[in-house]
Formats: C-alpha cells, sequence, structure tokens
C-alpha cells in the first residue's frame, strides 16, 4: 500500500470503506485498501537496444519491462499523443488542453492514437498543452512498422516546492494524467518522456526529472533528449482512481511532456484454482427436531499450502425441508474454486399418531419445534350458529405447511369421498401468549337449520 506519504503538506486519512487521499494542490484520489503501486524500473531509447522505446510496439526488438513474449509494449492499450507522419509532419505549438482533457483522443488533426484499455473506466490529460515539433523523437506507430514524429502533452510543473528523491522541498510537480479501473486488475503501465528533442535551452530541458504515481516515484532520470520509459506495476479494485505527476528539481522546473502511456495486464503466475473436497456425504438427512453440525470442506492447491475454505448457508432443524451448505475457496493469487454443495434434509414429521392424540405432523402445525415439544392444543366451541376451532398454527413455513379446517355432517364423509367443505382459518382478534412463527386462528364453518349433526376438524399437510 502507498500512500502520498513523502510529499510535504499533503493530507491522508482512513475511511472503513478505502483509502482515501486528498492534497492542496491536488484532485482527490480513491483507492481501495489493497491497492498497490511499485516502481519497476525505467528503459531508454539507445542506439545500441535499437531504440526500444521508440520501437515500443515492434516485436522485433527486445523489451526490457515486457510482461510476455510478445516483445511489444501496450498489448493491453495505449496513448500515442499527438504523434504526425513523419513522411508529412504537422507542427503543434501550444494548442491548449484543459485540465481533464482526452488526451487528444479527438483532436481534428494528428489525433492521438489509441486503444484504451478494457479495464480503464476513465482517463484524462492534465492541463497544458499539447506540442509536436522538428527535432522531436521518431516513433513506431501501434502497428509496429509506420514512422511517426511523436507529439506529446506539455504540463506545467508548478507545483510545490515539495520533498521528492532529490531531498526535503527539492522538486516541483505537473499532472500529466490520471485514470481510474473499471474492474479490478493487475497490470504495468509504461510512460514515456524525454521524446521532445533539444532545444536552445539544451537537450532534455522539458523532461522530468522523476516520474511518480500516487506518490511512488521512479528513479532519477537524465533529462538528455534521449527517449525514457518508466514501468510501474499496479494492481487495484474497480473504482481506483490513479494521478500520474511529472517532477522537475528547484531551479530547473518549467514544463514537462507526457509522449506515451502503454498497458499491459499481468497474468498471475498461478492460473490453477484450488479444488474443494467435502468432508462426508454430500447429501444428508436430519430428523425433525435433531441436531446437525457440518463436517465442513478442504481445500487443496497446487503452490498454495493453506487454503481456506469458507461454508455459507445454514440448516434449521425444527423446520423440514432441504437446505444447502455452500462452500468457497480462493488461492492468493485470486482463482476461485469450482464450488462445493451439501445438501441437508431437514426430515418431515411423522403423521402417525402419538399416545396425546397428536401426530409429530399435527405438534409441528401447531407450532412445535422438535417431536417432544409441548404445543397448546386447539379448543373447539359452539358460537351462535357457528361450530369454531381455535388453535395457535405455525404461519413461518407458509410455502411448504398447510392447515385447514374441514366440515362435513356425516364422519363417514371423511372416509366414502363424498365432498368435504374446507375452511379456511382466520386469525384471531387475541395473539396474546402466542410464540414467535405462529398465530392464533379460527376456523368457524356455519350449521344450517337442515343439518342435523356437523363436525369440523383440523387437517395438516407438509409439502417436502
Amino acid at each position: 500500500m502507498y500512500i502520498l506519504s513523502s510529499m510535504q503538506r499533503y493530507v491522508g486519512f482512513r475511511l472503513r470503506s478505502g483509502l482515501f487521499s486528498c492534497g492542496v494542490f491536488l484532485l482527490c484520489t480513491h483507492w481501495g485498501r489493497g491497492a498497490e503501486v511499485t516502481y519497476m524500473g525505467s528503459e531508454t531509447g539507445l542506439p545500441e537496444n535499437n531504440y526500444s522505446v521508440q520501437n515500443w510496439s515492434n516485436p522485433d526488438v527486445a523489451k526490457a519491462w515486457n510482461v510476455s513474449t510478445s516483445e511489444v509494449y501496450g498489448s493491453s492499450g495505449y496513448y500515442q499523443i499527438r504523434p504526425t507522419l513523419s513522411s508529412f509532419p504537422t507542427n503543434l505549438s501550444g494548442e491548449a488542453a484543459a485540465a481533464g482533457n482526452n488526451l487528444g483522443a479527438t483532436a481534428p488533426t494528428n489525433p492521438t492514437l489509441l486503444s484504451p484499455p478494457s479495464f480503464l473506466s476513465s482517463v484524462t490529460g492534465g492541463a497544458g498543452n499539447f506540442v509536436n515539433g522538428s527535432g522531436y523523437n521518431t516513433y513506431r506507430g501501434p502497428d509496429g512498422i509506420s514512422l511517426y514524429r511523436q507529439g506529446a502533452l506539455s504540463v506545467p510543473v508548478n507545483n510545490g516546492p515539495y520533498n521528492s528523491p532529490a531531498g526535503a522541498n527539492a522538486g516541483y510537480f505537473g499532472i500529466a494524467m490520471s485514470f481510474r479501473l473499471k474492474s479490478a486488475t493487475n497490470f504495468r503501465i509504461g510512460i514515456a518522456v524525454d521524446s521532445v528533442g533539444a532545444s536552445h535551452h539544451g537537450p532534455g530541458i522539458y523532461s522530468p526529472n522523476y516520474v511518480s504515481i500516487e506518490g511512488v516515484f521512479s528513479d532519477p532520470l537524465t533529462r538528455d533528449g534521449n527517449a525514457d520509459m518508466v514501468f510501474f506495476d499496479i494492481s487495484g479494485a474497480a473504482g481506483d482512481l490513479f494521478t500520474v505527476a511529472l517532477w522537475q528539481n528547484v531551479g530547473t522546473q518549467s514544463v514537462a511532456a507526457l509522449s506515451l502511456v502503454t498497458f499491459d495486464i499481468k497474468q498471475p503466475s498461478d492460473m490453477t484454482p484450488p479444488d474443494i473436497t467435502l468432508n462426508g456425504s454430500d447429501s444428508v438427512t436430519v430428523p425433525w427436531g435433531g441436531s446437525y453440525t457440518d463436517e465442513g470442506a478442504t481445500a487443496t492447491d497446487d503452490v498454495d499450502s493453506v487454503v481456506t475454505v469458507i461454508p455459507s448457508g445454514a440448516v434449521n432443524t425444527s423446520k423440514p425441508g432441504v437446505y444447502t451448505i455452500t462452500f468457497d475457496a480462493t488461492d492468493a493469487a485470486g482463482n476461485a474454486a469450482t464450488k462445493g454443495f451439501r445438501t441437508v434434509t431437514v426430515s418431515a414429521p411423522s403423521s402417525t399418531t402419538g399416545a396425546d392424540g397428536l401426530s409429530d405432523l399435527m405438534r409441528y402445525a401447531l407450532g412445535g419445534n422438535a417431536p417432544g415439544d409441548s404445543v397448546a392444543k386447539p379448543s373447539s366451541s359452539v358460537a351462535g350458529e357457528y361450530l369454531v376451532i381455535t388453535a395457535i398454527v405455525r404461519t413461518d413455513n407458509p410455502n411448504k405447511l398447510t392447515v385447514v379446517g374441514e366440515a362435513v355432517t356425516d364422519l363417514d364423509n371423511y372416509a366414502n369421498g363424498t365432498p368435504v367443505e374446507i375452511v379456511p382459518g382466520e386469525e384471531a382478534a387475541d395473539q396474546g401468549g402466542v410464540p414467535g412463527g405462529s398465530k392464533r386462528m379460527t376456523f368457524s364453518v356455519a350449521i344450517e337449520e337442515s343439518v342435523t349433526k356437523m363436525f369440523l376438524r383440523l387437517k395438516a399437510s407438509l409439502d417436502q
């Protein structure tokens, strides 16, 4: 984790959601707790390395900081700022660029050549001027073949003085660009500077002494007119914002030019996810009201010696049904295992009537959580012209449990298939003393004058 701790007067503070840094000179930057910026090194385009910086896109030229075997920079995206074909050069001098510009992507002449990385949600340039003039370095285009006179975004280096690797209050900086991540990514960024050639002030006058990203500095650069490219590895989360600053030492500060930015996703060396193995069976049955302790699972990985398995889900043995315990594991490289699953079935209560006249199923319907639980038995009464049963009924399993009244005029009707009148329950006005997950309900049926006998009973059914 890196913060702009090396800069004087820079204010940082922590919040639970991430790391925020706000400076008196800089837009507020948010990057998550897991974000990391690491300076990797620099490369200078010289005859002995076949001008590797200028040949950034040419696979025939070896690259010191390439992340794969392709020998190119920018395999995941690039911004080649305002180049002009070497065969038909067009000068740019002082074309103003406001803060938050698109790095010349939509310029009417000599537009920036770009392939925006898919993992970025935004890329903006700092306030300055787009430039491209005589004596600027020649660069390859993104096709690896075409030759361009390389342009740049030139930004004032006038924020400071602040601490830098050169010492206390030894440097000034200018903001060259900012970019925000759309998704969590581990990538390498290359930043090309010192590409605008010599001037009457001397070579490298418009180059930085250092490049920094979020307070992480490069090594000192030569500022000699030979193109330099500095490389940082960044690991961040979606929404993280990073800012690139160009620094010059006190006494030499003026403007500094950014010419090329490349992005290369770094694939983790560990590409294999862990394997999850369940302890015990993947399908378990538990009696209603019993106890259940999951046996868990283990994970093995081809790189990491220890991988933690995280279970999720719960089993409620007081409520019959089918439950799923899910097991997840992720190795240190971020490879997620194929989930493991265990199915736990809490069996339905028995419908056999016990000595107290209640079956386990009816005991469950009346609010019991286990076969031995004591429940309030229903009461029956005649209220005027109605036959009524009042009962405390379980209501916390409406998708599985159904409790209704059944009314007939002859008890034999229950056995011979004669239609039975279904009597839905209604919530009683008095709910005092009712346990959680249940309600006091009344089931009432009108007694017709022509009927000499009327029978009303409760019926409970449970889907499994």
